[in-house]
């Protein structure tokens, strides 16, 4: 009996040192634990610290990304209202100088009515000039013999007649190239306005965006700059051609007084020649 209970006190103290061993260990796990969860929640401070910053700086970065969307809202809104403020100039522009162009399409015509009536009168001076280079060559001829000073006078008046018919034929072809020229001009510059007007008709069938509204819009500045350049260009050849009209108008006077002078002077010439047959025949009668 004795011999069971000590046998089962050295079983029993086996055992407690056996779970005292095991109690050890798990003490000694357990600490090693408590350090890797102090590690771990360590870790997890850190990470909370920065999942704060980062939460921190997400919503600065939120108030400041809102803050600069309605700032950017307000800068497009304001642009747009601009954009539109100069198309709309840019329309009232146009508008003046299809205004201005239809004008200068009028005077234009006016011009070439004048020019039309200028040919013919030139025609009709031309054919008056050759008749009276005929008439004068018969006179000269008829006074050959008796006014040699005559004929030298006469024959320097025909000259100074057909040097002035030269220029006056010349200015008429300077006249012509410049009219050519300025319609090439005006119709460039309808041809631009019309692009254009047709652009803006486009842009109000099909919403644009901002960037394209801006580009757009200088486009049209530049064309319109190149169209006011343009009719100034024709203002300034319209008023060239003026000057050059009123300087052929006024050789056109000079000529017809000169030619009116020439008619007297024939009348007169032709009154002595027929004195002087007169007196030729008077003189055979004698």
């Amino acid at each position: 009996m004795a011999a069971t209970t000590e046998k089962e006190l050295e079983e029993a103290k086996a055992k407690w040192q056996q779970t005292q061993q095991e109690l050890d260990q798990t003490k000694s796990e357990l600490h090693d634990v408590r350090e890797e969860l102090e590690r771990t929640q360590s870790q997890l401070d850190e990470v909370l610290g920065e999942l704060e910053q980062t939460h921190f700086e997400l919503y600065q970065f939120k108030e400041k990304g809102e803050q600069q969307q309605s700032e950017s809202d307000g800068e497009v809104k304001q642009e747009l209202a601009v954009t539109k403020s100069k198309l709309q100039e840019t329309k009232q522009l146009w508008e003046e100088s299809q205004s201005q162009l239809g004008e200068a399409m009028g005077v234009l015509e006016e011009y070439q009515s004048q020019m039309e009536q200028t040919m013919a009168t030139l025609e009709e001076l031309q054919g008056k000039l050759q008749e009276k280079q005929e008439e004068l060559e018969q006179v000269k001829a008829e006074l050959a013999q008796k006014q040699s000073g005559s004929e030298s006078e006469l024959h320097k008046q025909l000259e100074e007649t057909k040097s002035q018919l030269r220029e006056t034929e010349q200015l008429l072809d300077e006249y012509q190239l410049q009219l050519s020229e300025t319609m090439e001009v005006l119709e460039q510059s309808q041809s631009q306005l019309q692009q254009a007007q047709l652009r803006e008709k486009q842009e109000q069938q099909q919403p644009r965006s901002d960037s394209e509204l801006h580009k757009e819009l200088e486009e049209t500045k530049s064309q319109l700059r190149e169209t006011e350049q343009l009719l100034e260009q024709s203002q300034s050849q319209l008023s060239e051609t003026m000057d050059v009209l009123e300087k052929y108008y006024s050789q056109l006077q000079e000529t017809q007084l000169k030619e009116k002078e020439q008619s007297e002077s024939k009348s007169q010439l032709k009154k002595e020649l027929e004195e002087t047959k007169s007196d030729q025949t008077k003189f055979k009668v004698d």
